[in-house]
């Protein structure tokens, strides 16, 4: 009852033996030529497969004809042996040379049977004598001339030869044809040189040849000197040469076929193989794919482009292949290899208008049937980018209208966009704009209205395409809330001015609500009983501030008038202010100087009075106390701005303090006096008196040292006994402040002259007038004059350089600040770069003051430098620089336009002009005529190719690179410029290679934006040219830059490219309301400073 299971058996013979041919290696090398030195050594591996013992079969000897073998080294592999064969001599020169296997195979159990297997055959060589070791490439086409290179070794009858003497010809089975030799050169010369065959033999025919050839080509010609240099080496052979030979075309057939080039060398010909390809027939088969691995692209294009070609005709430069994609050319960038198996080439996909799938055909342009194609797929990706704006603030009671300029903008209506705000994190409405309209260029200018928000504060903004889905990266914009109560008046220029009228008076207001078309301001002004108004002209109005003028009007008496500022139809909202009005027939006190002296001697004063019919003569002048006490006209002349200016000797014969009210007088022959009337503080000189003090304006900031002279100090004093004390005539201020030295000019007096030093402290708001008191142990003394607090001025950033910096590397950047907060340590200093919502921080390294004469923790100018930072959320792009202190971060300077660039791209480090000027990534250069300028750029791999200033190509009159130090150097002339001073920057870019066939402008170098819109491709490094008028009169020395208030201190100035003048008459300098000192052609004077 069993069951049975049976199955079959088969038995196999195991396969032949065989030689895997792939792992054949002569002395480490491998190849198809197989060869070994005769009468020499040698060691040879090999892959004998099927000859495993599992098989049954044994490997017993190994043999080499005419050669001895003298072991060998198996290794098991499977059913397969590895074997190293070690020859002791490899016998005579011959082209047979065999080596053979013995190998036992077991044919049943207990019997034997011995096979010899031939094995691999090689050639022996006579190292001796001439041949040809290296010729390259290993094949061409046969329907085009070619160049071929030959290593030919123990050659000496090459050494002398005329190369049109030696014999080449090349032939194949069914034919022979004779070559020219253009060029033999000794291998050391080769070795020494380029390795560029066109270098060697520069023909116009071996030139034309060889100029752009593809990379597998130029490296096998590259390897040629090395390959022949290794082989001779190796045979310890002398006269070597690299021969250069031209094949001509070479009818060959229907199929590609293998050659033989052969040279005659006297009685010897050497020879060596090759294969002359023939032109395919049919069409070639395409395969093609992007760098991101598909064959899709956005409409920018500029992707790599890889393709891959069989059945397509041999070429060896990228010109001799035809790229179309839609019918438009399309220049092949990288010819890789072509051969007769397949054709690399590598392309930049161009740019479209529009999404589409287009057909891309690639073509030897020598025999146009033979092409082959594939289909490229074009998608819309643009990210359109909100490049400028204005106005960045509005109202947040919305309706203002924005007006954006958005690139990358798909051709869409104004319906097809939105406009998204978004403000502390919450959307506002979507918005449609009231107008779009897009350039060919994808250029769009963008209007809408802002939108209404309950909170003011900081919004962004981004645009929406709809079709697409794309959003543009987000900008600020500020939202101010709309003004309440009354305008503010920042402030009034002059304060005061003639009762006769005509006199222009400028206003800044504040809390004043934006001006628009159509509005009008008008200024009422009232004095008494009197009443006028008056229209005023508006200078500029924007949400921060509104600038306006009015010509005063005349009143018949002097007096200070009320003036009030409205907006018509607004008058609740009016700002308040007043304005002086001086008589015009009365003469007026414009400074006594001193305003006091001592009792018990004379002091010299100087006066100043307007409008007192000047008469230089002293003699009609008196001046006398109301109480007696009197003095004398010592002099009299005339002010610089029509005044009379009269000294005084003023004497009190006590020696007590008393103030004096004094008449000053101008009595004529016939007629009434004219009188003013002054006061003069006669001082006791034994008390303790402070005589001066300085400075006596500061900043609410404080923290700078103020200085006071003292007389009749008591001795022995220590700073911590002596106190400051402030306070406001209203009440709202009181501080006590010790001192930080007392200097005695006697020291151990009981009572001494003396200086002392306090820090005026910070305060919160700002006085007009500061009473000081000093305070010691049994004493007081009042100041002379009271101490003014003003509000600090706005922190300006000066310049940066330089302006342009990579996302992925921190570059040191020098920021100059003018007015900033004094700087006791690094950390006082914030660095910061901005992009919509994105906030980054540089690193502070140092800080210098450029004025070392101000106080260290005055308001004075800094030179920052600073790292910028290296983050993943660092984008190329424009960023907004900005600069704060600390404590005092509600004053920011900030600069707009700062550059990040792709990292990894080239980077201008450095530019000099041939007449002395230098920059880092931006050079001053002259107007009127050429300029020789040097750039340097770091982080480079080749020299520049060429350059462009704006849209127009520049000439690179040198251009070098130092691969050690990766950097590049390009010199060329800027060209002249008929701009309008100021110019504007002048942007320019240097080109390295060829793929920047996108890039036509030095545009995009301004938004930072040529990697985007030039492609990945394309290798710039950007810099800007400023224009400066070089003709344009200017300061080349002055003799004072301060001076005190009352004015008359000589100022000696040095100027260049100025109109000659025969007098001093035909030059006119103005002091403006600005305190600068101009000249008639508006040359300024820097950093005037009063006192």
């Amino acid at each position: 009852g069993g069951a049975a299971l049976t199955w079959s058996w088969q038995y196999t013979a195991p396969a032949g033996l065989s030689v895997d041919s792939t792992s054949v290696t002569v002395d480490g090398r491998s190849g198809a030529l197989l060869w070994f030195a005769s009468q020499r050594s040698a060691r040879v591996t090999l892959l004998l497969l099927n000859a495993g013992t599992r098989l049954g079969r044994v490997v017993r000897n190994v043999t080499l004809d005419k050669g001895t073998v003298s072991g060998f080294d198996q290794l098991a592999a499977g059913d397969d042996v590895s074997l190293t064969v070690t020859i002791a001599d490899t016998g005579p020169a011959r082209s047979d040379a065999r080596i053979s296997v013995g190998v036992d195979e077991q044919v049943q159990a207990g019997v034997w049977q011995s096979t010899v297997f031939g094995g691999p055959v090689f050639e022996a060589r006579d190292l001796s004598q001439p041949r040809i070791a290296v010729l390259s490439p290993s094949q061409a086409p046969s329907e085009l001339v070619n160049v071929l290179v030959a290593g030919v070794l123990s050659a000496p009858g090459l050494g002398g030869a005329a190369p049109a003497a030696i014999v080449c010809n090349l032939t194949w089975a069914q034919g022979k044809v004779p070559a020219q030799v253009v060029g033999v050169v000794a291998l050391s010369d080769w070795q020494s040189g380029s390795g560029l065959v066109q270098d060697y033999v520069p023909t116009t025919t071996v030139i034309s040849l060889m100029t752009g050839v593809s990379e597998d080509i130029m490296s096998q010609l590259s390897a040629v000197g090395s390959s022949t240099l290794a082989a001779a080496q190796a045979a310890g052979s002398t006269d070597n040469y690299v021969v250069v030979v031209l094949a001509p075309v070479a009818a060959v057939g229907n199929a590609s076929v293998d050659a033989t080039l052969s040279l005659s060398l006297g009685a010897r010909v050497v020879s060596a193989g090759f294969r002359w390809t023939r032109e395919p027939l049919g069409a070639a088969v395409a395969a093609a794919q992007t760098e991101n691995g598909d064959l899709t692209s956005g409409l920018s294009g500029g992707l790599r482009l890889s393709v891959a070609l069989t059945n397509f005709a041999v070429v060896r430069k990228a010109s001799e292949v035809v790229v179309t994609f839609g019918g438009a050319a399309v220049t092949v960038q990288r010819l890789v290899a072509s051969g007769e198996s397949s054709t690399l080439l590598e392309l930049v996909v161009p740019s479209v208008a529009s999404a589409r799938s287009v057909s891309v055909t690639v073509s030897p342009r020598r025999l146009p049937s033979n092409a082959g194609s594939f289909t490229l797929k074009y998608v819309d990706d643009r990210v359109p980018t909100v490049t400028d704006y204005s106005p960045y603030q509005v109202y947040a009671s919305g309706g203002t209208n924005i007006t954006a300029t958005v690139t990358n903008m798909p051709a869409v209506p104004a319906s097809g966009v939105s406009v998204l705000v978004q403000v502390g994190g919450t959307s506002l409405p979507a918005i449609t704009p009231s107008s779009l309209v897009v350039a060919d260029s994808g250029t769009a200018t963008l209007v809408f209205a802002a939108p209404a928000s309950t909170v003011a504060g900081s919004a962004v903004f981004n645009v929406l395409v709809l079709s697409t889905g794309q959003a543009s990266p987000t900008v600020s914009l500020s939202l101010v809330a709309v003004p309440t109560g009354r305008a503010v008046v920042a402030r009034l220029s002059p304060s005061s001015v003639l009762s006769s009228g005509g006199t222009a008076v400028s206003l800044v207001l504040t809390n004043f609500k934006m001006l628009v078309a159509g509005q009008s301001v008008v200024a009422n002004l009232s004095l008494a009983d009197a009443w006028q108004q008056v229209p005023c002209t508006v200078g500029s109005s924007s949400i921060q501030q509104t600038s306006v003028s009015f010509v005063a009007p005349a009143f018949t008496l002097g007096g200070v008038a009320g003036v009030e500022v409205y907006r018509v139809g607004r008058r609740s909202s009016a700002a308040l202010t007043t304005l002086t009005l001086v008589d015009a027939s009365q003469p007026a006190l414009q400074y006594v100087f001193p305003s006091s002296g001592f009792g018990g001697q004379a002091t010299a004063v100087e006066l100043s009075v307007s409008r007192f019919r000047t008469v230089l003569d002293a003699r009609f002048y008196s001046v006398a106390a109301l109480a007696g006490n009197s003095g004398a006209v010592t002099a009299v002349r005339s002010g610089t701005d029509g005044a009379t200016v009269l000294s005084l000797s003023l004497a009190r014969q006590a020696s007590t303090a008393s103030l004096e009210n004094m008449t000053l007088q101008r009595c004529p022959t016939s007629g009434a006096c004219v009188a003013v009337n002054f006061s003069f503080s006669f001082l006791d000189p034994t008390a303790p008196i402070i005589t001066s003090f300085f400075p006596s304006d500061v900043a609410t900031d404080g923290r700078i040292p103020v200085t006071a002279q003292m007389r009749n100090l008591a001795g022995g004093l220590a700073a911590s006994q002596i106190f400051v004390l402030l306070t406001d005539p209203t009440g709202s201020l009181s501080l006590n402040v010790s001192l930080l030295s007392v200097a005695y000019t006697s020291a151990s007096a009981a009572v001494s002259d003396a200086t002392l030093v306090f820090t005026a402290p910070g305060v919160s708001s700002t006085y007009a007038a500061v009473s000081l008191v000093l305070s010691w142990p049994g004493g007081r003394a009042a100041f002379p004059a009271t101490l003014s607090y003003s509000s600090p001025p706005d922190v300006g950033l000066v310049s940066v350089s330089p302006t342009r910096a990579v996302t992925t590397q921190s570059t040191p950047v020098a920021i100059t600040l003018r007015n900033f907060p004094g700087v006791s340590q690094l950390s006082d200093v914030v660095v910061q770069l901005s992009s919509g919502t994105t906030t980054l921080t540089a690193s502070v390294v140092s800080v210098v003051r450029l004025d070392t004469t101000l106080a260290p923790l005055a308001i004075q100018s800094v030179r920052v430098l600073a790292n910028t930072p290296v983050s993943a959320d660092a984008t190329e792009g424009l960023w907004r620089l900005s600069v704060f202190h600390t404590s005092y971060y509600q004053r920011v300077a900030f600069r707009d336009g700062f550059a990040l660039a792709a990292g990894g791209a080239p980077q201008v480090q450095g530019m000099s002009a041939e007449t002395g000027q230098t920059g880092v990534s931006s050079l001053t250069v002259r107007r009127s005529a050429r300029t020789l300028v040097t750039v340097v750029v770091a982080t480079a791999s080749a020299a520049p190719t060429a350059a462009l200033l704006g849209s127009s190509p520049v000439s690179l009159v040198q251009a070098t690179y130092d691969s050690s130090a990766r950097q590049a150097t390009a010199v060329f002339n800027a060209p002249t410029s008929t701009c309008k001073t100021p110019c504007d920057a002048v942007y320019g870019m240097l080109v390295f290679g060829s793929g920047c066939a996108k890039c036509a402008s030095a545009a995009c170098c301004a938004s930072a934006s040529c990697s985007s819109i030039c492609g990945s491709a394309c290798v710039t490094a950007c810099f800007a040219l400023n224009y400066y008028d070089d003709l344009q009169p200017a300061v080349s020395f002055q003799s004072d830059t301060d001076g005190p208030s009352v004015g008359g201190t000589p100022l000696r100035l040095r100027l260049t490219n100025f109109p000659v003048v025969a007098s001093g008459a035909d030059v006119v300098a103005l002091f403006t309301d600005a305190l600068t000192l101009i000249a008639e052609n508006a040359t300024h004077i820097p950093n005037l400073k009063w006192k």
